[in-house]
């Protein structure tokens, strides 16, 4: 595990921020949404941000893990694909995407001391009962329960407006 986080940290992954080979485009104005996302956030929009749209994935990780290197990779993710930092807030002409200064997003990722394989699978239902408000809220959220100190569960929520193609 070590060796991997020195290769990558000569690459310049890990840091929350573009690598090279990766442009960054300035946003000077708001992205309108494609026909897919449209139809999603309007569903998304009138039925009160319910969680019909989530899409959720868990990762056990059994052995030594360096939350900051977790938290670091969810940041690079974030650099990398700016619609799971977007918000789409309604403008004049209809919703659109905001897409935040390079850097400047601030992934929604949480560690969560948990008492147990129960308390874990409580809190991962409790996630997947509450959608996103794409208006004011980032479409993904990660959260990282530490079972022990060589015990871990990665869990991730992304709206499908954000995760789907």
């Amino acid at each position: 595990m070590a060796a991997l986080e020195q290769a990558l940290d000569r690459r310049g992954h890990g840091t929350g921020t573009a690598r090279a080979g990766f442009a960054h485009v300035p946003r000077t104005a708001p992205i309108p949404l494609s026909p897919a996302q449209l139809r999603l956030w309007t569903v998304n929009y009138l039925g009160g941000q319910q969680p019909d749209y989530l899409i959720a994935t868990a990762l056990d990780i059994r052995g030594p893990l360096d939350a900051g290197a977790v938290r670091a990779a969810i940041g690079d993710l974030v650099a990398r694909h700016e619609i799971r930092c977007a918000v789409l807030p309604y403008a004049v002409d209809g919703p659109v995407q905001r897409i935040p200064p390079i850097g400047s997003a601030r992934p929604d990722f949480r560690i969560v001391d948990a008492d147990g394989i129960d308390s874990v699978e409580r809190a991962m239902e409790s996630e997947m009962l509450h959608g996103f408000d794409l208006t004011v809220q980032q479409p993904m959220r990660t959260r990282l329960y530490r079972l022990g100190r060589e015990h871990h569960i990665l869990f991730g929520v992304v709206h499908h407006i954000a995760g789907d193609g």
